[in-house]
């Protein structure tokens, strides 16, 4: 009751969020379309005791009119529906994840179909290759892009869920030595 009285004249204006409340003001064009016996569904949040905003659904139906058939008094019921709508957006998560993970599994299944005759021909052409061959160096740059390739492949399959991960220690500055080997043959001598 306490606060009740601190919030009069109107505790639904003083609650109601602002964005909320600009368009359940508007009566007028609320229930314009409503018929007699007819209701209006509408979800507004409101502020918590806590300071928090919680969604609640409203269900209303005209109560009564004036003569010129405008609504006057409203009867109605409003819910809580916060927890609703965090189950209902996590499940939408959940179900935009499990779609990224499909999607995931069908890129590693293709690039690794793409990516098997590029390692096994780079492969051919090291081994065929003389070892002062200035063409090694390219092939070897191309196997070496193909198995980073490979590697990127088999995180789709993990984030897929098609594999599992098992952590292991990396050695950093060989990555850092591979990426600066393939990168060297497309970056200008004075860079």
């Amino acid at each position: 009751p306490e606060e009740i009285v601190r919030l009069e004249p109107r505790p639904f204006v003083q609650l109601c969020h602002p964005e909320d409340l600009a368009r359940l003001r508007d009566r007028d064009r609320i229930w314009r379309d409503v018929p007699e016996n007819g209701v209006d569904v509408s979800e507004f949040r409101m502020r918590h005791a806590s300071g928090q905003w919680r969604w609640f659904r409203s269900v209303a139906t005209p109560f009564q009119r004036d003569d010129s058939g405008r609504v006057r008094q409203i009867l109605g019921v409003s819910e809580d529906v916060t927890e609703q709508r965090r189950a209902a957006e996590a499940l939408r998560r959940s179900e935009r994840l499990e779609s990224l993970g499909v999607l995931a599994a069908g890129l590693a299944h293709d690039f690794g179909n793409l990516l098997t005759p590029v390692l096994g021909r780079a492969e051919l052409m090291v081994a065929q290759l003389a070892a002062d061959s200035p063409l090694r160096v390219h092939a070897e740059s191309i196997r070496a892009a193909a198995e980073l390739a490979a590697e990127l492949v088999e995180h789709l399959r993990v984030f897929s869920g098609k594999r599992s991960l098992e952590p292991h220690a990396l050695d950093l500055s060989s990555i850092v030595s591979e990426v600066v080997d393939l990168m060297r043959p497309m970056v200008p001598r004075d860079v």
